[in-house]
Formats: C-alpha cells, sequence, structure tokens
C-alpha cells in the first residue's frame, strides 16, 4: 500500500463521516445497564452525648491579676 492508497483511504473516511455524520451507538453492548437496587444509606455515627467529661486534671486556666489592664479604656477628651 502506498502513500497515495492511504491518502485515498483517508479521503474516503472523511467523506463517509462527513456525508453520515457522527451517531450515537445504538448496540446492546453500548446500552447503560439498567440500575440495580440503590446503595443503603450511611450508618450514623454513634452520638458520645452521654458520656460527660471531668475536670481538666491541671486544672483551669488562671488569669493573671494584671489582665485586666490590657482591656481598660484611656479617658477620652471630646474634641475642642
Amino acid at each position: 500500500m502506498g502513500s497515495e492508497d492511504v491518502m485515498l483511504c483517508e479521503e474516503g473516511m472523511m467523506m463517509m463521516m462527513e456525508r453520515d455524520g457522527c451517531a450515537t451507538p445504538t448496540r446492546g453492548e453500548f446500552r447503560i445497564p439498567a440500575a440495580s437496587a440503590p446503595p443503603p444509606p450511611p450508618r450514623k455515627k454513634p452520638s458520645c452525648s452521654g458520656k460527660k467529661r471531668g475536670p481538666p486534671k491541671d486544672g483551669y486556666f488562671q488569669a493573671p491579676d494584671d489582665l485586666e489592664l490590657l482591656f481598660a479604656a484611656g479617658k477620652r477628651q471630646a474634641c475642642p
């Protein structure tokens, strides 16, 4: 098969595709299979609301005495 034969074959295929256009395959092997039973819903996670935590072993956070100084607002004067 020479290069001319290959070109003629390709041209013939192109002409056939242009004439016929594109089509969706309709044979049974290309069909989407029918859906079987749907999957079960996801399981719920076990709740842990029945178990309460005890106090921390190192104790709760103790704020330093001078912490209020960080949040103290300075006196403001009105503009003259």
